[in-house]
């Protein structure tokens, strides 16, 4: 999906603390988030959880995690360790905005740490997640490099869709790095265990 120009400017305004709004938690549009740990099970933010941009970790085993009807679709493999040759990733930062279904299958449950969509991220350990453009990550013109893992790099919105990996890998058409240019309100989302962008 491809994000527009209302959802960018949406997931902009999230994160901003409004001091006309009343002081009481019955506004849940934003995307301020709560701590809270969900079991095996399908949850829905804004009503089982408050709506919010979320570091997901896995509190038993390993499994899916998946959503629908967000901004941006999760789609990974979740579990309390890193498994390269599986995919698996042991945490996942994501947007998970009001009335989107957060599926939890194979593993006992998550753990979701709030986060400030305006918090700046170590642009050489980027993990998998993501990130919006012009909050998260600076626009510019980057040089992406797979660090560990292996697995889909995009931009929501841009040009960018790239299977990377710390190796090539002709047979999948996979390659170690890639140049783009990400620009302001693009969504770049990674399923690697880390990527480094470097500025050019």
């Amino acid at each position: 999906s491809v994000l527009t120009k209302s959802q960018a400017k949406y997931l902009n305004s999230l994160d901003s603390d409004s001091s006309a709004s009343s002081s009481s938690s019955s506004s849940d549009s934003g995307l301020s988030g709560e701590a809270k740990d969900l079991a095996t099970g399908s949850w829905k933010a804004g009503t089982d959880f408050k709506a919010g941009y979320y570091k997901i970790t896995s509190t038993g085993g390993s499994g899916n995690l998946t959503s629908d009807n967000g901004a941006v679709d999760v789609n990974a493999i979740l579990g309390q360790s890193i498994d390269n040759d599986l995919g698996q990733v042991d945490s996942y930062t994501a947007f998970l905005t009001k009335g989107t279904t957060l599926n939890i299958s194979g593993m006992q449950g998550v753990q979701l740490e709030p986060l400030s969509i305006n918090a700046s991220f170590d642009l050489s350990n980027v993990t998998a997640g993501d990130y919006l453009v012009g909050t998260s990550i600076p626009a510019g013109r980057y040089t992406i490099t797979a660090i560990q893992g292996s697995g889909n790099v995009m931009s929501e919105g841009g040009s960018l869709n790239e299977v990377m990996g710390t190796t090539t890998d002709t047979d999948l058409g996979q390659v170690t790095n890639t140049t783009v240019t990400l620009h302001k309100n693009e969504i770049l989302s990674t399923s690697l265990e880390q990527i480094s962008l470097t500025k050019q």
